[in-house]
Parts: structure tokens; C-alpha cells; sequence
């Protein structure tokens, strides 16, 4: 039971590598690489990261726009990212994010493959409507 618990908490870190030298052998572009490490990553996790029960409007994540309130939309589902804003390895750029649908910008990034899509479980708390 323990060996399988260890490979279940690998194997997201696998699944990635084996995406990233896809994308390296593929020379796909980084947001399609991205896409798919998020796509696959999501589904790796739902039973340690259960999506939680709150549905959220544009204008629910719109009130929500500042470093001491901060959440975002990324692929359909919601984050509040508030206590990770100071974690962020770019500083402050985090807050473009605040309030608003941050998919694109969250994908044009392309150190957020595969880093920044392995914590976004972490701050989960929704999906959009």
C-alpha cells in the first residue's frame, strides 16, 4: 500500500517529464505544451484535489481584484491565490491576474510549465458558471 501511495505522488512528475520532452522532440508551441501538461496534470489529481463546490460568476472573481484579496480563473475553475502573491517567483506580476479570467496570460508564461501548474491544486476553490 505504501509503494502505491509513493507512485501515486510520482506519478504527475512523470506524466510531466514524459509532456516536456514530447515538447522537446515535437517542438510543439509552449502554450499547447502547456494545455496539455494542464489537462493531464487535472486529471491526475482528483482524488488528493477534489474540485470544491463553489461556482463563481465573472463578476463574483471581479470583486476580488487586489494583493489582499486576490483570485483568478485559469481553464474554467477558480483560485485565490492571495496567500501565494508574495511565494510568486516574479514578484508582483501575480496581480494582473487578480479579478479576472488570467487563462492566456497564465499560459503565455512559460515558466508556468510545469512548475506553476503542479500548485495550482493548492489553490483551488471553484469553477466558473
Amino acid at each position: 500500500m505504501k509503494h502505491i501511495k509513493i507512485f501515486l505522488n510520482v506519478l504527475p512528475f512523470i506524466i510531466i517529464g514524459v509532456l516536456i520532452f514530447q515538447y522537446v522532440s515535437n517542438g510543439k508551441s509552449s502554450t499547447q505544451s502547456l494545455q496539455t501538461v494542464s489537462q493531464t496534470v487535472g486529471s491526475a489529481y482528483p482524488s488528493s484535489t477534489p474540485v470544491p463546490s463553489g461556482t463563481y460568476t465573472l463578476i463574483d472573481i471581479a470583486k476580488h481584484n487586489n494583493e489582499n484579496d486576490c483570485w483568478m480563473v485559469i481553464e474554467g475553475k477558480v483560485y485565490d491565490v492571495t496567500t501565494y502573491i508574495n511565494q510568486h517567483p516574479d514578484g508582483r506580476s501575480i496581480l494582473k491576474g487578480c479579478g479576472i479570467d488570467a487563462t492566456q496570460m497564465f499560459n503565455e508564461v512559460r515558466k508556468h510549465d510545469p512548475r506553476g501548474v503542479v500548485l495550482l491544486p493548492e489553490y483551488l476553490i471553484g469553477k466558473i458558471k
